[in-house]
């Protein structure tokens, strides 16, 4: 619960940052707490291995740079192959 309540509060302080609010703000924490919960409810359904950004060889963010790809996959997750990296 501890950990819950600690995500929540790092999340609520860059969203009040970045809209010019308190992370104490009631909207704020809402908005906070609904991402917190949204994480909470799909995380039991992910597979157990995600594919990295730069798979398969868990590159790091140069070499996908290098290597003329993203360092993050922008499209669904439905569409990523665990054999194959995104592009």
């Amino acid at each position: 619960m501890q950990e819950m309540v600690r995500s929540l509060d790092m999340i609520a302080g860059v969203m009040a940052r970045r809209v010019g609010r308190t992370a104490d703000d009631f909207e704020v924490r809402a908005l906070a707490g609904a991402i917190v919960g949204v994480v909470l409810g799909v995380v039991d359904q992910l597979p157990g291995d995600l594919p990295s950004p730069c798979a398969p060889s868990n590159s790091s963010r140069t070499d996908c740079a290098r290597a003329g790809r993203p360092a993050v996959d922008r499209r669904p997750m439905s569409q990523w192959s665990t054999s194959t990296a995104p592009v």
